[in-house]
């Protein structure tokens, strides 16, 4: 079985953000840009949600399987970043905005 530990989450985005990746930033920023046509403020890069708005610009990937739900996301010009995970399967909590919220903060 695999599975990915909060520290070897940070170490990924730490990578992502360009602070010790082992590739190169032009590569990064391809990952990081918008390669779909919706006229929003939403799109995807490569493998990554894409969200970008007047005031914040993030780069984020969301997973779940039964019972856990996780996501990452930067601030792509600032740098900075943040990592939910947390133990759940169904009701009325949200967390859509959380991560563009906690950037924002």
């Amino acid at each position: 079985m695999r599975y990915s530990t909060p520290t070897d989450l940070g170490i990924f985005l730490i990578c992502l953000m360009g602070h010790t990746s082992p590739l190169e930033k032009n590569h990064l920023d391809i990952l990081h840009t918008k390669h779909t046509p919706e006229p929003t403020y939403h799109g995807y890069g490569l493998g990554f949600e894409l969200y970008q708005d007047p005031v914040i610009s993030i780069a984020g990937h969301a997973g779940s399987v039964w019972g856990y739900t996780s996501y990452f996301g930067f601030e792509k010009e600032c740098r900075y970043g943040v990592i939910f995970m947390r133990n759940y399967n169904w009701g009325t909590t949200s967390w859509d905005f959380a991560p563009c919220e906690s950037l924002l903060a």
